[in-house]
């Protein structure tokens, strides 16, 4: 299943089927990670309609910077150019993961170095730093007070040589699978195709 969290960046999900009748049926019961649905209803309801919500919040924060396409190099042009313009303000700026989405890159400027560090979306609220916050608020708050504590050793970091692992189901020929874009405010992007 893929859904839309931005313009140009889509998340894929892996949904297991189990208890499949033929190869063109649906299975009668579908697993994400270790989560169970009966349908497909379901998952849009329960796993993929909260993440957009999430995802929307982000999207809509006045420090969500579009058109610097997920990376990195135009954040720290961009932060570098605020910082010129207040240098008494630690800037930072928000955008959608092209890469590993449904992670939003959570870009910031402290002192002369930019930072870079992700954000998860989730289907029960946001992920920083090994830490679950139920709301965007909570999380920045979160942030604004321990942006200066070292972040967690497992935190990813992303270099531009890193390779990000497809989903293998993207690149064979002739599947078939359910795209499915979920309204998130983006003129295209409520329609299943």
């Amino acid at each position: 299943m893929t859904w839309k969290v931005a313009d140009g960046v889509y998340h894929h999900i892996d949904v297991k089927e189990e208890g499949k009748e033929n190869a063109f049926s649906l299975g009668q019961s579908l697993w994400i990670g270790n989560e169970e649905f009966e349908d497909l209803d379901e998952i849009i309801a329960r796993h993929v309609n909260p993440m957009a919500s999430h995802a929307r919040d982000i999207l809509g924060y006045k420090y969500y910077v579009s058109g610097l396409e997920g990376r990195r190099e135009k954040a720290e042009e961009y932060l570098l150019e605020e910082k010129k313009k207040n240098s008494n303000k630690i800037h930072y700026l928000l955008q959608a993961s092209k890469d590993i989405p449904p992670k939003f890159l959570l870009s910031y400027l402290p002192s002369s170095k930019v930072l870079h560090e992700y954000i998860t979306v989730t289907p029960d609220g946001y992920r920083y730093r090994q830490q679950n916050f139920s709301t965007l608020n909570q999380t920045l708050k979160w942030f604004k007070e321990h942006f200066r504590d070292p972040p967690p050793t497992s935190t990813p970091v992303v270099t531009p040589k890193t390779q990000v692992a497809r989903t293998p189901y993207a690149t064979t020929p002739g599947y078939q699978g359910i795209v499915l874009c979920i309204k998130c405010g983006l003129p295209d992007s409520a329609r299943l195709f």
